[in-house]
This record gives structure tokens, sequence and C-alpha cells, in this order.
């Protein structure tokens, strides 16, 4: 058996056409291809054939917690969106950096291929979707309880900011001193997953939690707490704290007037 091999470049255009024509020769048995090519498309394969339903099931599972958390169907979508709005830009910076080689000498000496390996940006994703994710269902909770005691969104917006602030910082913290830590090993793909995800969580800290989420709630106004009532009376059997108190049901019946 004699070993071929090819003129184009690895991970080009040309390189995949040629592969997949040699794969479709007939012949008595499979072609059997390698090289750098070959073994980018059939992870690539494997790859996207999983991938819709870790996306479905990571999805699903974060808007039920946050739906029980917050007890509304406005949150839990608006917590999806400004999450892929910030990975979006995290994994600009990573082509930015890593791919292209910009300022590269900020994180460390490495060899500019112009490629990503294709397994980096998953692990990349799943790791800052699932941090976010952890700010998230604690900030709307703390915004929820503050508007369970208040009936004020503004009011209740800038106590949950206040009161989850101080944990926001002291987490981000720990977080990046850990991934700063393992940004600086001479490993390429464990630098390029640190400085990725350590970006994502100085966005989250600095960007979406203190200004985006709360803008955004504030536009929305009664839009954040609504619930059909079907689905308001099954939650409450999962969370009492869904039934308003004696004071809030004073308040109501004695006429008294609550801002959005």
């Amino acid at each position: 058996m004699r070993a071929i091999s090819s003129r184009p470049r690895p991970y080009s255009a040309a390189a995949a056409d040629l592969l997949h024509t040699i794969r479709a020769q007939p012949a008595p048995a499979p072609a059997l291809t390698g090289g750098a090519t070959a073994d980018f498309l059939d992870t690539s394969a494997a790859a996207l054939r999983q991938l819709p339903a870790a996306l479905v099931i990571v999805v699903l599972a974060t808007l039920a917690l946050l739906f029980v958390f917050t007890r509304s169907l406005f949150l839990p979508l608006k917590a999806s969106l400004i999450n892929l709005l910030s990975l979006t830009a995290t994994f600009g910076a990573m082509v930015y950096i890593f791919q292209q080689g910009q300022v590269r000498y900020r994180v460390g000496d490495f060899t500019v291929t112009g490629t990503t390996d294709l397994m980096l940006p998953f692990i990349a994703f799943f790791l800052a979707f699932g941090l976010s994710m952890d700010y998230e269902i604690l900030l709307p909770a703390r915004i929820t309880e503050a508007y369970d005691r208040t009936r004020d969104t503004t009011r209740a917006t800038a106590e949950g900011l206040q009161a989850a602030a101080s944990l926001f910082t002291a987490s981000a913290a720990v977080v990046l001193v850990v991934l700063l830590a393992l940004a600086v090993t001479d490993v390429v793909q464990m630098k390029i997953i640190a400085v990725t995800v350590a970006l994502s969580v100085l966005l989250d800290t600095v960007v979406i939690r203190p200004l985006m989420v709360p803008a955004v709630m504030k536009l929305a106004g009664r839009a954040n707490w609504w619930l059909p009532a079907p689905l308001r009376r099954h939650l409450r059997l999962l969370h009492p704290a869904t039934e308003p108190s004696q004071h809030q049901t004073a308040a109501s019946g004695s006429g008294m007037s609550m801002r959005p």
C-alpha cells in the first residue's frame, strides 16, 4: 500500500474538495484518508450531528430554571438573548486574538496559523454560557425578591443589583484569577479557552449585568413580570413565594397605586 500526500494546504477549500473526491471514488472498500483536513472534516461532522441536541438541552434547562426563579416568561428569554450577544462578542475576540494574531503579545507568544481548532469554540461556549447563566440566575432572582416586596420594577432592579453587586465582583474576581493563571501556560489550546472565557466573564461583570440588564428591565416595565394565569397557578405549587404577602394584598385592596 502506497501513501499519497496532497499538494493543497491543510484546512483549505481545495484540500476539502480533494478529500471528498477521493472518498467518492468507486472502490471495493472504503478509501482510507488521513491528515489534518480529514481529521478536521470528520470531527466537524461528528460534532455538528450532536450540537443541536446539546444546545436544546442546555437552553431548555436554563429557561426552566430562570422561569422558576423569576416567575416570568420575559426574563428567561431576555437572559438567553443577552447571553448570545455577549458570547458573539467574545468569539469575535477569540478570532481577532488567536486566529488573526492581533495583540498576541498581551496573552503570550504563540504560533498564528490562521485557523482555530473546531473543538475549542464548543468548549469555550459551554463554559462561558454556564458561567454567564449562573450570574443571570442570581441577579433576576434578587430583583424578583425585591419586586415581591415593592411592586416597583425600577426600585426592585436597583435593590436587586445592589444586593448582588458585591457577590458578582467577588465571584468574577475568583474566576478571572483562575482563568488568567491558565492563560499563561504554553499549551495554546488551554490558553485560548482560558482567555476566551475570561473575556466573557469580564464583559458580563462590567457591561452586561450592571448596564444592559437593568436598562432592558427598565424599558420592559410590567412586561418583565407577565405570566399567563394557568402557568401562575401551576407555579404556585412549586414556588409558594408567588403568593402575595398580606401587606401587598392590603395595599392592593386599599387602592394604593403601584408603579411598574
